[in-house]
Parts: structure tokens; C-alpha cells; sequence
């Protein structure tokens, strides 16, 4: 999933990229790996998992290249009009509001920027192996929904299948 969503981020080489939930940060080392004067910012709510992301991946940040945040993705502590792209991957159904994440997102992306949705396929997932307090489903067309009311246009979505699961992707433009 990770590698079908740096496909489609199709990143430039200066851009600023934002990942909300970067859990262990493999996605994140991956797009490091792609810019050279650009910047990746990696937000999670979980102390822990920025921890690992800080001990992993602590040459991108010795490097300038990767900056890591403790935050809640509904509140991002950036500046308005700073990211040109927006990633996340197997988080929206951890968002109580994913209304107010998207607004967040519609925030602090420049005009034209991009965000792209990896989740997996949740036909395939036991949905009652997790907290409904945790763990909520979102319908497809109200994420479009929300992304679209904020917005976003140029809505693409692509289905496949990697080693775990079959998911989706979904691309969008703010537009200018």
C-alpha cells in the first residue's frame, strides 16, 4: 500500500509532503528518499510511534529532511497554504471526525496541492476484532462527500492488491 500511495503522490524533488499517521514510518523514509531540498512531515497521536519514527529514521532528520509530530491529525500545527502534498495510509477509520481532518488538510495545503487516501479494502478486515471506539467505518461516498465540499475536485480513486490486502487509493486536488 505504501508504495502504490508514493506512486501516486507523484513527488517532486523540492516539494513539502505531510503524512498523517506515519505510524512506524516506512512511508516516510520512502518519500525522504525522494526529495533532496524538499521536506517530509510525519504526524501521529501516539508518543510511541514517534519515538520509533525519531530513532529510525534519525538521519532524514540530521539531514533536515523529515520532521516528526506528536499531534492529533484533526488539529495540524502548520501554517496555512505550506504543504503541496498530503499522504496517509490505514487512518481514516481511526478519525472520530474525518470531516475536520479534511478541513485541516484543505487548510494547510497551498492551492493545487494534493492528498491521497490509501485504506485497505474493509470487506476484507474482521471490523468486530476492533473497538468501535477505535475503530470506525467511513462509506466511501462520504469521504468523497466531505473532500469534495471542502473543495477538493479532480477525485480519482484506484483499486488493487499487494501482499496483505486489497485496497484503494484516492487522489484529489485542492482546487486553485
Amino acid at each position: 500500500m505504501n508504495r502504490q500511495a508514493l506512486a501516486t503522490m507523484e513527488i517532486q524533488d523540492n516539494e513539502r509532503v505531510l503524512e498523517l499517521g506515519c505510524g512506524g514510518g516506512e512511508l516516510l523514509g520512502m518519500i525522504a528518499d525522494r526529495i533532496s531540498t524538499g521536506k517530509v512531515i510525519g504526524i501521529d497521536w501516539s508518543p510511541l510511534a514517534i519515538r520509533f519514527c525519531k530513532s529510525r529514521l534519525k538521519h532524514f532528520i540530521d539531514q533536515g529532511k523529515l520532521e516528526l509530530v506528536c499531534q492529533n491529525a484533526a488539529q495540524i500545527p502548520l501554517p496555512a497554504n505550506s504543504i503541496d502534498c498530503i499522504c496517509t495510509v490505514n487512518t481514516v477509520y481511526f478519525w472520530d471526525q474525518p470531516e475536520a481532518v479534511f478541513a485541516e488538510c484543505a487548510r494547510v495545503l497551498k492551492r493545487g496541492g494534493r492528498i491521497v487516501l490509501c485504506n485497505a479494502d474493509l470487506s476484507e478486515l474482521s471490523i468486530e476484532d476492533y473497538p468501535p471506539e477505535y475503530f470506525r467505518v467511513h462509506a466511501f461516498e462520504e469521504v468523497t462527500h466531505s473532500l469534495q465540499s471542502l473543495g477538493f475536485s479532480q477525485l480519482s480513486t484506484h483499486h488493487d492488491r499487494d501482499d496483505h490486502a486489497e485496497f484503494y487509493t484516492l487522489n484529489a486536488t485542492l482546487e486553485t
